[in-house]
């Protein structure tokens, strides 16, 4: 296996789109990184530029000590895993995963011995006769899988392969994957617009907008302490709750529509003295808003009235949509809670756990999650 280091890479499609922007990281040997972003972020690219589908624009990439820039995809020893599985339809499942070994003229005892190994771990021994139109979705993703995996390669690359997949679906590939990545201790890298996949499968994650780097981090170190309002956004399902406001007398904090405000704790006061006039967003997660409740064991609060907007129960807990006015924010809340739509209702903010951002910058100033 091998680590993998991208210097300043840079990808420059025609009329000067820029796709990557100054990408530099160090991927460790054996490492799950996954790649995280919305739709047209440089991910994907960044992904085939790695695998030498799509050329290096400017900056230098290498494979374990080797820059790899110029040397074709055959040479560079990775195998990449595609969302469409890009299987041959008229081989078996057999034909599909030995195929890059008979072009390396290996002989048929030990293709016959890799190919059994493969199938063994991915549980499709009883598919290897098998055409891949006869196949559900999954088990097409375990042969795509096997084919990755029986060259052994020095690096795996994997493109949304289970976008394609039903939810129960993903949800059992993705810790087979991660099975895997355990079992094999390879250098893997994986590209998804799921958060929940990124979340589950990284051992780090790297954000991406607009071709650029937002934050590398470990899973709850993004969810905990996100570097900008961007990332807020993006990690969490609900996201953060994002108000934009600025401080006035006293160390209160007032919000643009002007249906709601609250006096900070005497210790963010101080933080904020010089802060007054300046614009700023307050960010709080959903789990962070409370319904007040005499039973509420929360020292560093701040009391809000909200008007109920809608109830969304979900099995395990109800999202509470609530509004300050132009302000929609979500809470969760224990499923049995009963709440009318139209309903004023009495929260508290745990301060504790409150995100301040630069407005104009969208740059973290305090995270507060003591």
């Amino acid at each position: 296996m091998a680590k993998i280091t991208l210097k300043n890479i840079q990808k420059v499609f025609d009329k000067n789109i820029i796709a990557v922007n100054d990408f530099s990281m160090e991927i460790k040997d054996k490492e799950m990184v996954v790649l995280l972003g919305p739709s047209g972020c440089g991910k994907s690219t960044l992904l085939r530029m790695i695998a030498g589908l799509t050329d290096i624009t400017e900056g230098q990439l290498f494979i374990g000590d080797n820059l790899v820039n110029d040397v074709s995809t055959k040479d560079r020893d990775i195998s990449m895993v595609f969302q469409n599985y890009a299987l041959y339809p008229h081989m078996s499942v057999f034909q599909n995963i030995s195929f890059g070994l008979e072009l390396r003229n290996y002989n048929k005892i030990d293709i016959q011995e890799k190919v059994d190994q493969v199938a063994n771990i991915l549980n499709i021994s009883e598919l290897l006769n098998r055409k891949p139109k006869e196949l559900s979705g999954g088990q097409q993703q375990r042969v795509a899988l096997g084919r990755a995996i029986v060259r052994d390669p020095k690096v795996f690359l994997f493109d949304e392969p289970l976008s394609n997949l039903d939810s129960k679906l993903r949800i059992q590939m993705r810790s087979e994957i991660s099975k895997l990545h355990e079992r094999l201790q390879a250098t893997m890298i994986y590209v998804t617009h799921d958060q929940i996949e990124a979340m589950t499968m990284g051992e780090r994650i790297v954000v991406m907008k607009d071709g650029v780097i937002q934050q590398i981090d470990t899973p709850l170190n993004l969810y905990n302490s996100p570097k900008n309002e961007f990332v807020a956004g993006f990690i969490g399902n609900p996201a953060m709750n994002l108000m934009h406001g600025n401080f006035i007398n006293n160390g209160e904090l007032l919000f643009d529509d002007g249906g709601c405000s609250f006096e900070l704790s005497q210790d963010l006061k101080k933080y904020f003295k010089s802060f007054k006039g300046q614009k700023i967003t307050f960010g709080i997660r959903p789990e962070d808003i409370h319904i007040l409740e005499k039973t509420l064991d929360i020292k560093n609060v701040c009391h809000v009235s909200l008007k109920v907007e809608l109830v969304e129960p979900i099995g395990n807990e109800s999202f509470i949509h609530i509004t300050t006015g132009k302000n929609n924010l979500i809470a969760r809340a224990h499923p049995q809670t009963q709440l009318e739509i139209g309903q004023m209702v009495d929260m508290v903010f745990d301060l504790s756990k409150v995100h301040f951002f630069n407005a104009e910058s969208g740059d973290v100033i305090l995270v507060n999650n003591s």
